[in-house]
């Protein structure tokens, strides 16, 4: 009896490759799921890096020993392909934790900051306002910059990137860097209105609103925001 041909070889390839992302995006599981169903299935979805570009790894832990050798085999698949989140928690553990690879480390959080993934930007932007080298604290600011007139944006940001911070041991040079906070506050002006306005504050986001019409000064925003992101990091 001759076989009924598959309903994929009536899918365009680019079609069947959105599909098969979005259910990446979704679960590794129900993707690995689909690697079984079919050979044709298998191998686009070897050979497809846009697909593990878009891959969840929401349920998979955040340090290598922590993780089995499948799980290890598909997040090198993904990094491979260049998935943001994979980028993220690479670089997230080689900068913070006793690997303290911490060149390489800011390498990949930048990788991933520039294909869009928003907790490496915030990062990114941390580390730089606390170089002593101007440039790169201007680098930090104009990172920063998306992240203006919202408050509850950064709120969340921050609580996702205490949660990965949690799950490790921090090496010597972070704790150094980040334990005492900024050795020299960004905005220098005593007068300037914004200081005033975020004095004694504990928590939350300087400002009124989602505006934040409270602070005037950008630099006053990220000088409370360095002391907010200090305290996670010890």
């Amino acid at each position: 009896m001759a076989s009924h041909p598959s309903i994929i070889e009536f899918l365009p390839t680019h079609v069947l490759s959105e599909v098969l992302a979005t259910v990446a995006s979704s679960s590794m599981a129900d993707l690995c799921t689909l690697k079984t169903c079919s050979k044709e299935l298998h191998n686009l979805i070897e050979e497809d890096d846009f697909i593990y570009q878009r891959a969840c790894m929401q349920k998979l832990p955040y340090i290598p020993w922590f993780i089995t050798p499948p799980e290890s085999s598909f997040l090198t698949r993904c990094r491979q392909s260049g998935n943001p989140e994979s980028l993220y928690r690479e670089g997230m553990v080689q900068y913070f934790s006793p690997l303290g690879l911490h060149d390489s480390g800011l390498e990949r959080l930048k990788e991933a900051s520039e294909k869009g993934h928003t907790e490496a930007r915030y990062v990114c932007g941390m580390i730089l306002l606390c170089s002593e080298v101007e440039d790169e604290r201007k680098q930090g600011v104009e990172l920063l910059r998306c992240f203006l007139g919202k408050r509850r944006f950064v709120e969340t940001c921050r609580k996702k990137v205490d949660a990965c911070l949690r799950m490790m041991w921090k090496n010597d040079r972070t704790r150094t860097l980040f334990g005492n906070g900024r050795r020299e506050r960004l905005c220098g002006s005593n007068m300037c209105r914004g200081l005033q306005e975020i004095a004694g504050l504990e928590s939350g986001w300087p400002g009124l609103n989602e505006e934040d019409e409270g602070v005037s000064c950008v630099l006053c925003r990220w000088d409370y925001e360095l002391r907010q992101f200090s305290k996670i990091c010890c």
